[in-house]
């Protein structure tokens, strides 16, 4: 019997793992499994724990419809957010004897959390309006008509807009007056405070394993650098606070990690280097002197590139928590870290820095995120070429062991072969790593169509990793051709210097990637297609403006016009150096944004074209995919061109949408291929 076809629609089918975490002594493990609803597209997540000794995996129950999320063990007990009460509060389970108890009632719910080691303190991120401050209820639960008036008194209440960075995609749009602030609740007495009070953006808080110091990361600018982070430490009860980093480039990307000793803060750090590269340092600062110390040297590649490089192409939801951590001794600071279309686990020696990184665990294609016991042992979820991530662990010594098989389902479908190998840039300049996923069910002395997937970013990297999208175009009959073109992450600080993702260097990767896949014998050349989403969008529109080897092209959530979006997405101020803004002329800023622009390329495009865009897209905004859309209409008549619009997604449609958008979003991409790239499909209408 043949076995079944990966379509748009089995999305419904995917279980989704995240949020791992492990008790200190080793023997109990908890992760997250997420799955989306078909009828409210909404994603419900429940807590698994698993016994590490047994090696049984049991789910936490909970009522349907509600979420338990963030799991993390302190003192004995299991702590998590739950929605029971409507809002997202923190909760507490007794390992010994299973009872539930709920400790927070934070008048809006709470984003994020963390308990110290011996479960006496818990930090909260919950967002407030300075009202609720003043008015002593940010601790005061809602009734569900308090909660339906407030919504109904919130959606006519004007915006009051002071700050230049006023819009986030992540915030879904524009901030009513609201704003993220840090509390602490003592596990103890039950006291619940607020610490931060003042009207600082404060967010992803940690407490010291004694429960004495609290961390966050916090927004102390205004302006061109209002997007810029900095951390803040202070007392328990919010005394003593401190900034201790200034402008060294601070990157937010899961929460910072307090030393085992207390007197130390680990975190990332995005330098900004003379050669225009990119590279995400681990770092350390002391919490009394401020003095900051590199984990890793910037020019440290030879076995890997940084921390954590911003993989793209994945089957994953929800919300990792760190991408490091210390170990039992104090000795070694592990951390992800991708390398070569792999996201393998490294360690560092913290007392003698010179040394140089060890590699601990090699993905087989990807680790996602791992959680270390004091006394050694490791779970981790790791990805493979077949399927998504599943939970394993991992003693010394000891091969790994997969604990879980959560996506099972995915043994009776077809897995496409795929070839991975490098070639040399065609200035002979770089080798290039390529991925070629073959077509399902591919027969001998067949020519079939291929698609160009082009990755976002534009300092992002693909893994060599199950993704479900190019799944789903190999089993419609097509090639796959994924790359990391120069300007990606993963390679080393030269690979990804002097801008070079916007230049023609990347864009002719892209391209002698398809010449050599081609050069396999199975793909024909008058049918290949393009798609990318965000950098990648901008990319497909460039391909198909600049030359004439793509017979169809899906550009999602696009950038085409860099000079409009300018003030009009939530990146559209940064492209340059905010302290350079006052010796800059407008009109020699605005000219150099249209340096490249693609849409000055449109009567060049002249094949069917998809445009696959979130109208409450902040990052890349829904005006970009009109320019495109009009500007085709307009200048191309004859040339089939259809934008799709999904009117309350964001950026992140096809990852963190309603699920029947998400698979909408890919059937819609499968469907024009199959189209225009199918046999006679190049001809068109």
């Amino acid at each position: 019997m043949s076995k079944r076809q990966f379509q748009p629609e089995d999305m419904k089918n995917l279980r989704y793992l995240s949020e791992t975490a492990i008790t200190e002594d080793g023997k109990c493990a908890a992760c997250v499994c997420s799955v989306g609803e078909e009828d409210s597209g909404l994603f419900e997540s429940q807590i698994f724990l698993a016994d590490l000794i047994s090696e049984k995996i049991q789910p936490l129950e909970k009522p349907k419809g509600i979420n338990h999320t963030q799991p993390q063990f302190a003192g004995g007990s299991l702590f998590y957010l739950s929605d029971e009460s409507g809002e997202k509060q923190l909760y507490k389970r007794k390992l010994q004897d299973g009872s539930v108890t709920c400790l927070t009632s934070a008048r809006h719910g709470i984003q994020r959390y963390s308990v110290s080691s011996d479960g006496t303190t818990a930090v909260l991120e919950m967002e407030l309006w300075q009202e609720e401050i003043t008015q002593n209820q940010c601790f005061q639960t809602m009734t569900p008509e308090e909660k339906k008036q407030w919504e109904e008194e919130l959606a006519y209440r004007p915006y009051e807009i002071t700050d230049l960075t006023y819009k986030m995609d992540e915030w879904h749009g524009m901030r009513q007056g609201q704003l993220p602030r840090v509390a602490v609740v003592d596990l103890i007495s039950g006291t619940q405070s607020l610490i931060v009070k003042d009207e600082l953006e404060s967010v992803y808080p940690v407490v010291s394993e004694d429960g004495k110091w609290v961390a966050f990361y916090g927004y102390p600018y205004q302006g061109a650098f209002g997007r810029q982070p900095e951390i803040f430490v202070c007392q328990k009860d919010g005394t003593k606070r401190r900034q201790l980093t200034e402008h060294i480039e601070v990157c937010i990307d899961g929460h910072m990690a307090f030393s085992r000793k207390g007197d130390e803060l680990f975190f990332i750090t995005s330098p900004a280097f003379e050669d225009g590269s990119g590279l995400l340092l681990p770092c350390s600062v002391n919490i009394q002197t401020g003095v900051v110390r590199n984990m890793i040297k910037d020019d440290e590649d030879q076995i890997c590139h940084g921390i954590h490089a911003f993989p793209t192409n994945r089957t994953e939801y929800g919300e990792p928590y760190r991408y490091f951590c210390e170990d039992g001794e104090g000795q070694f600071l592990y951390f992800l870290s991708s390398f070569h279309g792999r996201e393998n686990l490294y360690r560092k020696s913290l007392n003698q820095i010179e040394k140089p990184m060890e590699l601990v665990e090699k993905g087989r294609t990807a680790i996602h995120e791992f959680a270390l016991s004091r006394e050694g042992t490791m779970v981790y979820l790791m990805a493979d070429l077949e399927k998504p991530v599943e939970l394993y662990k991992k003693r010394e010594g000891e091969e790994a062991k997969c604990l879980t098989n959560v996506n099972d389902w995915l043994k009776d479908y077809e897995k496409p072969q795929t070839e991975e190998f490098w070639i040399r840039s065609e200035d002979d300049e770089e080798d290039l790593q390529i991925w070629l996923m073959h077509p399902s069910r591919q027969e001998e002395g067949r020519l079939y169509p291929a698609v160009l997937y082009v990755r976002g970013g534009p300092t992002a990297t693909y893994n060599g990793e199950y993704w479900h999208e190019f799944h789903a175009l190999a089993c419609a009959g097509m090639a796959v051709i994924y790359l990391n073109p120069r300007g990606s992450f993963g390679y080393g600080r030269k690979f990804c210097s002097g801008g070079i993702a916007w230049t023609t260097k990347a864009m002719d990767d892209l391209l002698t990637a398809v010449k050599a896949c081609v050069k396999k014998g199975f793909i024909d050349p008058e049918r290949i297609g393009v798609t990318g989403g965000s950098y990648g969008g901008y990319m497909t529109n460039k391909l198909i403006g600049r030359t004439d080897c793509f017979s169809a092209a899906v550009t999602q959530r696009c950038l085409v016009n860099p000079v409009t979006s300018y003030g009009t997405g939530d990146m559209g101020f940064i492209s340059y150096d905010p302290s350079a803004v006052g010796n800059v002329k407008m009109l020699d800023y605005l000219e150099d944004r249209a340096r490249g622009n693609p849409l000055t390329y449109i009567d060049h495009m002249k094949v069917p074209l998809l445009i696959l865009h979130g109208y409450q897209d902040y990052r890349c905004s829904f005006e970009q995919a009109e320019q495109l859309f009009i500007a085709m209409k307009e200048r191309n008549p004859k040339v089939p061109v259809r934008m799709v619009m999904f009117p309350k997604e964001n950026h992140g449609v096809d990852r963190t949408g309603k699920l029947y958008n998400q698979i909408q979003h890919l059937q819609e991409m499968t469907d024009w291929f199959v189209k225009y790239l199918g046999e006679g499909g190049a001809d068109h209408e």
